[in-house]
Protein backbone atom coordinates (compact mmCIF):
# COMPACT_ATOMS: atom_id res chain seq x y z
CA UNK A 1 0.00 0.00 0.00
CA UNK A 2 1.09 3.54 -0.64
CA UNK A 3 2.37 5.42 2.41
CA UNK A 4 -0.30 8.09 1.92
CA UNK A 5 -3.84 7.82 0.68
CA UNK A 6 -4.37 9.86 -2.50
CA UNK A 7 -7.96 10.96 -1.91
CA UNK A 8 -8.31 13.00 -5.12
CA UNK A 9 -7.09 10.05 -7.21
CA UNK A 10 -9.51 7.68 -5.45
CA UNK A 11 -12.41 10.10 -5.89
CA UNK A 12 -11.56 10.51 -9.59
CA UNK A 13 -11.36 6.75 -10.09
CA UNK A 14 -14.70 6.24 -8.35
CA UNK A 15 -16.29 8.95 -10.49
CA UNK A 16 -15.00 7.26 -13.67
CA UNK A 17 -16.41 3.96 -12.45
CA UNK A 18 -19.82 5.51 -11.70
CA UNK A 19 -19.90 7.21 -15.11
CA UNK A 20 -19.02 3.96 -16.90
CA UNK A 21 -21.64 2.05 -14.90
CA UNK A 22 -24.29 4.65 -15.70
CA UNK A 23 -23.43 4.63 -19.41
CA UNK A 24 -23.58 0.84 -19.56
CA UNK A 25 -26.89 0.75 -17.71
CA UNK A 26 -28.36 3.31 -20.13
CA UNK A 27 -27.19 1.21 -23.08
CA UNK A 28 -28.74 -1.95 -21.63
CA UNK A 29 -32.02 -0.15 -20.91
CA UNK A 30 -32.16 1.21 -24.47
CA UNK A 31 -31.56 -2.29 -25.82
CA UNK A 32 -34.36 -3.70 -23.67
CA UNK A 33 -36.78 -1.04 -24.91
CA UNK A 34 -35.65 -1.58 -28.52
CA UNK A 35 -36.35 -5.29 -28.11
CA UNK A 36 -39.75 -4.61 -26.51
CA UNK A 37 -40.79 -2.55 -29.55
CA UNK A 38 -40.53 -5.72 -31.68
CA UNK A 39 -43.01 -7.64 -29.51
CA UNK A 40 -46.77 -7.95 -29.75
CA UNK A 41 -48.78 -6.54 -26.82
CA UNK A 42 -49.20 -10.07 -25.41
CA UNK A 43 -45.49 -10.80 -25.76
CA UNK A 44 -44.65 -7.47 -24.09
CA UNK A 45 -46.91 -8.31 -21.15
CA UNK A 46 -45.13 -11.66 -20.71
CA UNK A 47 -41.74 -9.98 -21.11
CA UNK A 48 -42.54 -7.38 -18.45
CA UNK A 49 -43.83 -10.09 -16.13
CA UNK A 50 -40.56 -11.97 -16.55
CA UNK A 51 -38.55 -8.82 -15.82
CA UNK A 52 -40.59 -8.22 -12.67
CA UNK A 53 -39.92 -11.73 -11.40
CA UNK A 54 -36.23 -12.21 -12.16
CA UNK A 55 -33.04 -10.47 -13.14
CA UNK A 56 -31.91 -6.96 -12.36
CA UNK A 57 -35.38 -5.49 -12.87
CA UNK A 58 -37.19 -7.84 -10.54
CA UNK A 59 -39.57 -6.38 -8.04
CA UNK A 60 -39.22 -7.14 -4.35
CA UNK A 61 -41.42 -10.13 -3.35
CA UNK A 62 -44.00 -7.89 -1.61
CA UNK A 63 -44.53 -5.86 -4.77
CA UNK A 64 -44.62 -8.96 -6.99
CA UNK A 65 -47.66 -10.19 -5.10
CA UNK A 66 -49.43 -6.84 -5.55
CA UNK A 67 -48.74 -6.79 -9.29
CA UNK A 68 -50.63 -10.04 -9.83
CA UNK A 69 -49.58 -13.17 -11.74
Amino acid sequence: AAPQLDRPAIDAALERTRAADSALRAQVERSVVDFATTLTPDERAKFVDGLRRSGNWRLPPKLQKRQGP
